[in-house]
């Protein structure tokens, strides 16, 4: 731990003593949260935390969007778990090893790009 008089920098946040304030009304407040949600953040703090440290150019899907297509994709991980079931209990039968590995591999697809956009949600 960093003392007093050691010779030790600080840290950033320990720097940062400075505040950007602007005061704004109710509707204006709201429609800078509802622009933020736009945007893809979760709270009206995190959009401007990232316009103020020069984020905010990042593209970002709107949520919604990215919530549909998690949902799609769950979907088509139940349709693939669905046919792996009925390969599994034999009634379907007679697969090459290359339809089986398009099935493998779409499988793993779609846990990836599901896992992925979970990250990005939270």
């Amino acid at each position: 731990m960093v003392k007093a008089k050691d010779g030790q920098p600080r840290s950033e946040k320990r720097r940062a003593t400075a505040t950007v304030q602007k005061r704004v009304t109710p509707a204006q407040k709201a429609a800078f949260e509802a622009r933020a949600r736009d945007q893809g953040y979760e709270t009206g703090s995190a959009y401007l935390e990232a316009f103020i440290l020069g984020r905010e150019a990042i593209v970002r899907r709107d949520r919604k969007d990215l919530v549909k297509i998690l949902a799609e994709l769950g979907k088509q991980g139940s349709n693939l778990n669905q046919l792996a079931h009925a390969i599994n209990s034999g009634k379907i039968k007679n697969l090459s090893a290359d339809q089986m590995a398009i099935i493998s591999s779409a499988h793993s697809a779609v846990t990836t790009c599901s896992e992925n956009l979970r990250k990005r949600l939270l």
